[in-house]
Order: C-alpha cells, then structure tokens, then sequence
C-alpha cells in the first residue's frame, strides 16, 4: 500500500516541480541556478532527514513515526500548489524530501523487522514493483491531469492519497510493534530453586 502511494506521491512531486518553478521564476536569468541547487539542496534534504530518523524513533517509537512522517511529507507535497513566490516553493519542496528523509530508515526498518532473511530479497522485489506501478500509474495521469486542473490539484490528490496511506497503517503498525516492544521489555524470570 505504501509502495503505490509513494510511487504516486513521488512521481507527481518530481513531474511538476520544475514547470512550478519556472512559472514562479518567470524568466528570471537564474533560473539555471535555481533548478540545480534546488535539485541539489532535495538531496541534501534527504540526507538531514535520514539523520533524524533514528531521534524521531526514539522519541515517538518506530510505529508512531513512521505514519507521522509519511503524513508530514504528504502534506508537503499537498501544500506545493500554495507559494506564490519561489523561495516559499523552495521551501516546501525542501520539506517534502526532508519529511521523505525521515520515513525511509523507518520504513527499511519495519520491513527487515517484519521478515526473515529467506523472504526479505521477495519482498523488497515486490514492494519495488508496487513502487514502480504507482509511478507508472502518475507518470501517465498526473501529467493530464495537471494539465486539466492545475498543478496544485494533481499535488493534493497526490499527497492526499500518501496521507490516507498513512493513517491507514498508524493502528496495524501500533499493534504490531506493540507486543515485541511488551516483550523485549519483560524482565528475565529467575530460575526456580531446585
């Protein structure tokens, strides 16, 4: 479910980001620069991420954080139809893959945690191709629909989707985790005395 709605979410972001940018740049002659260092600065953003995935576990717990920071990043994404200015679309952009940043450690987490190693490399594979057909599902819609409804609706509906995604998996998740969390907290029982 997360795959599709990530495949969708991502490729909506990534279809639209530039002509957005360019309409807000509107012919500006640094619009070469602008395009590479926000390239550049996505990058960055889901590095710094990353970084606090572990802190955002510990403090909220890998079942909490992991919806929470796909439902920040579906924001994000929902939210990018809004600047007017391009420095506030940077900005936005920026959080989007920040948020991403955050939710992937957590994500890789929950499914090694999940799986044996024998059906770890299955499921990988088939989250990756529920990915792939998400995007390939947006790379033929998104464009079009756009095209019809703007930008900004193609985002919400996008973000709205891993959103719902999201909130869907926060009370599966919280139950699952839950009893190992139980568990791996219980306290080692003393040997009875013969």
């Amino acid at each position: 479910m997360t795959g599709v709605a990530l495949g969708v979410a991502l490729s909506a972001l990534e279809l639209l980001w530039q002509p957005r940018l360019a309409g807000l740049l509107d012919g500006s002659k640094t619009g070469g620069f602008a395009f590479g260092a926000l390239s550049a600065g996505a990058m960055l953003a889901v590095a710094v991420g990353a970084s606090l995935s572990p802190r955002a576990q510990r403090t909220r717990g890998l079942a909490a954080a992991y919806p929470a920071a796909l439902v920040v990043t579906a924001l994000a994404i929902v939210l990018l139809g809004v600047p007017d200015t391009a420095v506030a679309f940077a900005a936005v952009y920026l959080l989007a893959y920040c948020a991403l940043g955050v939710s992937e450690p957590l994500h890789f987490q929950l499914l090694n945690d999940a799986v044996g190693s024998e059906a770890r490399a299955t499921l990988i594979s088939a989250e990756s191709l529920t990915s792939q057909s998400g995007s390939l599902v947006a790379n033929l819609a998104v464009g079009a629909f756009a095209a019809a409804a703007g930008a900004g609706a193609a985002w919400a509906v996008a973000g709205c989707l891993l959103g719902l995604t999201g909130a869907l998996i926060a009370m599966p998740l919280r139950r699952a985790v839950r009893p190992r969390r139980l568990s791996a907290r219980a306290p080692a029982r003393a040997a009875p005395l013969a």
